[in-house]
């Protein structure tokens, strides 16, 4: 990779940072890795849609486990801030979907 293209990479990764948010690569590791960060249980019901303004947004297939939310909530915006190492606290937010 040229010396310019990687000044402009760290620089980025510098901002991210600054502003505590998580990194790409952080991110990609949560949607592969959603099953050991949450448990198989959470996982097959509820998936990770995407993450915008500190927000992790959640698609769940299952009413029970949409209603069950509440008491995961906590403990896995935790896990991710711990696992993402974030300066900044991340939420979570859970919709139902039929897909």
């Amino acid at each position: 990779m040229p010396e310019n293209f990687k000044n402009i990479s760290q620089g980025l990764n510098d901002a991210v940072k600054y502003l505590g948010l998580p990194s790409s690569g952080a991110l990609t590791e949560v949607f592969n890795k959603w099953p050991d960060i949450v448990g198989e249980k959470i996982a097959k019901f509820c998936q990770p849609s995407e993450f915008k303004d500190g927000i992790l947004l959640l698609k769940c297939r299952d009413y029970t486990w949409y209603s069950q939310f509440k008491y995961y909530k906590k403990p896995i915006e935790k896990s991710l801030q711990n696992r993402l190492q974030l300066s900044k606290p991340i939420e979570v937010q859970i919709v139902i979907t039929k897909e």
